[in-house]
């Protein structure tokens, strides 16, 4: 809505005078007056409308009946914030300033609520195109650490559960065989090579596999095969497609 009365200033102005020359009251005259946005006001619309973007951007992301999206999660809310922070301390949004900061805030206790479960890492972890890449290209080397820790506690739980531990060989890995990331992505991007980004996962090394296998970690050969290889996704997979 407030998009629209952006791209139709004029239109609005024109309405809101006709209005005002067809009352007659002065009371009522006075107050559709007052309706008139001027210049300065227009501006500051138009500001606004571009702040909003940034939440547009994040929320069409999940807009999805037909695949998961739970793996932006975690990049829609960091993107969001980045952008917004960024924003507080532009002289443009001076008269925002206030707002962005608690609205950083509120974003801010939605992301350490992410911590409360590994569902959202596991999810990133699981994109076939991803895995990895998200973590090393935005977080910081010693969080990496610690989310390959989380991910394979979560790996170890369900492998033994679903398998024979001790014959790992019983079961295979799959073989290998959406423009919300990107748009978050180019969020965080700030001046980065956009191909680089985009070609991330394919810059990783496929350097074949000859891992010692642990007896007492017999999942472990599958976690590091999964990690290191560079799948083949086709076009327009989605990654419940891929895994199913």
């Amino acid at each position: 809505m407030l998009d629209r009365a952006d791209k139709n200033q004029e239109h609005i102005n024109t309405f809101v005078d006709e209005l005002r020359w067809e009352e007659t009251n002065s009371s009522k005259h006075n107050k559709i007056c007052a309706l008139k946005l001027d210049e300065e006001e227009w501006k500051q619309v138009s500001s606004f409308t571009d702040l909003l973007m940034h939440a547009d951007n994040a929320q069409q992301a999940f807009l999805s009946d037909h695949v998961s999206t739970l793996h932006l999660a975690i990049p829609a809310l960091e993107a969001l914030y980045r952008a917004w922070s960024s924003c507080a301390n532009c002289a443009k949004y001076a008269a925002f300033t206030p707002a962005l900061q608690a609205a950083c805030q509120k974003i801010n206790d939605y992301y350490e609520k992410t911590t409360n479960s590994p569902a959202y890492i596991m999810a990133m972890i699981l994109d076939p195109r991803e895995k990895m890449s998200y973590f090393k290209k935005h977080w910081p080397k010693d969080l990496h650490v610690k989310v390959l820790k989380c991910v394979k506690e979560v790996f170890q739980e369900r492998f033994l559960r679903f398998n024979d531990s001790e014959d790992p060989k019983k079961t295979e890995v799959p073989k290998s065989s959406a423009k919300g990331l990107k748009v978050l992505l180019h969020e965080l991007s700030d001046d980065e090579n956009e191909d680089d980004m985009s070609n991330m996962v394919s810059s990783m090394k496929n350097h074949g596999f000859h891992h010692t296998e642990d007896p007492n970690r017999p999942w472990s050969r599958y976690f590091d095969e999964y990690l290191e290889t560079q799948e083949n996704v086709l076009e327009g997979w989605s990654q419940i497609e891929w895994w199913g």
